[in-house]
């Protein structure tokens, strides 16, 4: 009697150690959106409201620290976004935010908006009556740019004890940047809002994403996808195909902030994240629900990405041509992940790829 009290009872802690072995699908959907996503879009709401903040300094106190600081900033703000990419779901899809915040630019619209001085350019108009190609990062940086150059040239002149800034001369300039950077701060403040408050009158939006009869697991999952698709074939392979037989490139890839490898690296930094939790917090991504052979090889396959990418990041730090192979290198280890991804993982969650709602929207 006692060894079979004693086996019904190991029986009984079998099934219980198995019913809490694997976590459901809402709490790890709970967990990602409370502890990744949710922190994510906060960054980028402190880091929108530090880059309008620092440009509030630069046109008020134009001088080379507070350039460097606005400069600083919007780098900063840069990639806070570009780590977002592989979480667009929820208000930033629904409000297609990123034609407030990223979108290439028109210079020569940008530079018609400043020479006619009928028009004002406040908040409104930029975020509702102009393109999305006269706004957001790619403007702020443009503009930066524009006005830092006499004044770089003038702080390296050891002789010269007081720099002139360009901003005196064209304050429309300035003020252009700074409402374009509070457009941004705007939207981050919505959609982060959406997160964490309220979003379409049916509370915060990380409860919806962790409802399992909801698509927060299947848009989380063609995001990561169809982002790591943008950098495989429309960034690094376009590079590719543009050299021919060059064997190396002075060109880096064209994106509204000017740091295009930075920001790839940002993107899959944010997509390990969604799908293996943060270095913070290890146990808070989608691979809980895949098996441990499954989730060591994507990690494995994610570490070789990483790699990849950041020898690109070594290249241009150098200030020297992007060799081919680099190129080549990164690309083929991002596509063998987009593979692992969209095939594998996607079929053990269960999750269809289909088309990306932003396809053409993003400035990738």
């Amino acid at each position: 009697m006692l060894r079979l009290l004693a086996g019904i009872c190991g029986l009984m802690l079998m099934i219980t150690s198995c019913g809490t072995s694997a976590p459901s699908r809402s709490s790890v959907l709970s967990d990602l959106a409370n502890e990744i996503v949710v922190p994510a879009y906060q960054k980028f709401e402190m880091d929108a409201n530090a880059l309008r903040d620092s440009l509030d300094r630069l046109c008020t106190q134009p001088n080379i620290s507070s350039l460097s600081q606005a400069k600083a900033q919007l780098s900063a703000t840069s990639a806070s976004w570009a780590y977002l990419e592989a979480m667009w779901v929820g208000p930033v899809q629904d409000r297609r935010s990123w034609a407030l915040i990223r979108w290439p630019i028109s210079i020569e619209q940008i530079e018609g908006l400043i020479a006619d001085t009928d028009i004002e350019l406040d908040g409104d108009r930029l975020a509702k009556r102009v393109g999305a190609d006269q706004r957001g990062l790619g403007a702020v940086y443009y503009l930066i740019n524009a006005l830092s150059s006499s004044e770089e040239s003038a702080a390296n002149n050891a002789n010269n004890t007081e720099v002139l800034s360009s901003l005196v001369t064209q304050p429309r300039r300035c003020a252009y940047a700074l409402t374009a950077a509070e457009v941004l701060a705007t939207e981050a403040k919505i959609v982060t809002n959406g997160w964490t408050t309220d979003w379409q009158d049916n509370g915060p939006y990380s409860s919806q994403f962790g409802d399992v009869n909801g698509d927060g697991l299947d848009s989380v999952v063609n995001d990561v996808v169809f982002l790591l698709q943008s950098m495989t074939d429309l960034e690094l392979g376009a590079v590719l195909d543009g050299l021919g037989t060059a064997q190396e490139s002075t060109v880096v890839l064209d994106d509204p902030a000017g740091a295009a490898i930075y920001d790839i690296a940002s993107r899959l930094r944010g997509a390990r994240d969604v799908l293996l939790g943060s270095q913070d917090e290890p146990a808070a991504g989608l691979a809980p629900l895949v098996d441990e052979e499954l989730s060591s090889r994507l990690t494995t396959q994610f570490e070789k990405a990483q790699d990849a990418v950041n020898n690109l990041g070594v290249d241009l730090d150098s200030k020297g041509p992007l060799q081919t192979q680099t190129l080549a290198t990164a690309r083929d280890q991002l596509k063998a992940l987009q593979i692992i991804v969209s095939t594998e993982v996607a079929s053990f969650l269960g999750v269809a790829i289909g088309f990306s709602d932003a396809d053409g929207d993003s400035s990738g």
